[in-house]
């Protein structure tokens, strides 16, 4: 009698393992960014997992603080962040400055400063190996240098050699981070384009960056925000140029206080305003038919009393974003979070 052939998928599973089939199957989960108005955005509640996230744009346009924020969430909780800071800025006293008393375990960030875009990768693909992070970042892309650039002379052009280093991390680790489901996170700056007849911005690190990333989040600089004379923050607008799990191009705008990062509850109330899940009726902040308090910060302390109402609005947040294809827009005349109603 002729022996049975083995079917495609019992061969493939021999030759290859179980995970080339189950990687499909597995459902994406999130890593919170500290911003419930970027986590709905983005629309699976924050940066994927097993997947590369790139975030960019000009400086003091919050790029760090967001990184540090979505850190913060990681390491509060227990796990640890691999933080690769190629551009050596990043110290204890920096964490506290942009994190104030809100990160209670640092010792879960792993912070190192490479000496070169090489060791940057290597490390990167070492903690990736590792599968002991839950969260890579990489701060920044635009500010690595070459070991072959340092040690040319200062005239010697040495173009392209930085993308295709990331182009070469990328393509070696995708199916790592995938299979180890850690979220990597890489930090982008701009730069003009050269040469190009209308005046625009693009972000280093070459095409395979842009194609292979998941989500692309373009950051820009808005207002101040103060207190009376007092500057205590900025507004920070986010664009989602990129979105392989929902629909791209959404936006809106993020309050960053110095020394406490995210102003979470202010941006839970300004999104769930815009979308209209919480109502204004006169000055009383209003949701689900019911008055929660009068004023943004009456509201804000009644929130933070009261945890299961503000877990009910997130959850009625994200059921409002996943059902409907409308953008999130930017609302131009919105009122400064930091000002205090009455």
């Amino acid at each position: 009698m002729a022996k049975k052939k083995s079917s495609f998928t019992d061969r493939i599973l021999e030759d290859f393992g179980e995970k080339v089939l189950d990687n499909h199957t597995k459902e994406v989960t999130a890593i919170s960014t500290g911003s419930l108005s970027l986590n709905s955005a983005i629309g699976i509640g924050g940066i994927p997992k097993g997947m590369i996230t790139e975030i960019f744009g000009m400086e003091g346009s919050g790029k760090t603080t967001i990184a540090l924020c979505t850190a913060m969430g990681v390491a509060n909780s227990g796990n640890k962040v691999l933080y690769i800071d190629s551009e050596n800025l990043l110290n204890t006293e920096l964490l506290k400055a942009v994190l104030g008393t809100k990160l209670t375990n640092p010792e879960n960030i792993v912070i190192v400063t490479p000496d070169s875009a090489e060791d940057c990768f290597m490390i990167a693909e070492a903690g990736i190996e590792s599968e002991e992070f839950e969260l890579i970042v990489l701060d920044s892309i635009g500010s690595m240098m070459s070991r072959k650039e340092k040690k040319l002379e200062f005239d010697k052009d040495t173009m392209m050699v930085v993308p295709r280093l990331v182009g070469k991390f990328i393509k070696r680790n995708t199916y790592g981070i995938r299979t180890s489901n850690i979220a990597v996170l890489l930090v982008n700056q701009v730069r003009d384009n050269v040469g190009a007849y209308v005046k625009s911005l693009s972000s280093p690190g070459g095409h395979v960056l842009h194609h292979q990333a998941a989500v692309r989040i373009s950051l820009s600089k808005g207002e101040d925000l103060k207190r009376g004379e007092e500057k205590v923050g900025i507004l920070v607008k986010f664009v989602i140029k990129k979105n392989k799990l929902a629909p791209p191009f959404r936006s809106f705008t993020i309050p960053l206080i110095f020394g406490e990062g995210i102003d979470y509850l202010s941006d839970l109330l300004d999104f769930s305003k815009l979308i209209g899940v919480i109502q204004m009726a006169g000055p009383y902040y209003k949701f689900e038919g019911v008055n929660l308090a009068q004023g943004k910060v009456a509201t804000r302390a009644f929130l933070e009393a009261n945890p299961e109402t503000l877990d009910r609005i997130v959850k009625v947040v994200y059921n409002t974003i996943n059902k409907t294809s409308t953008l999130i827009e930017l609302i131009d005349d919105m009122e400064n979070t930091q000002e205090e109603e009455e």
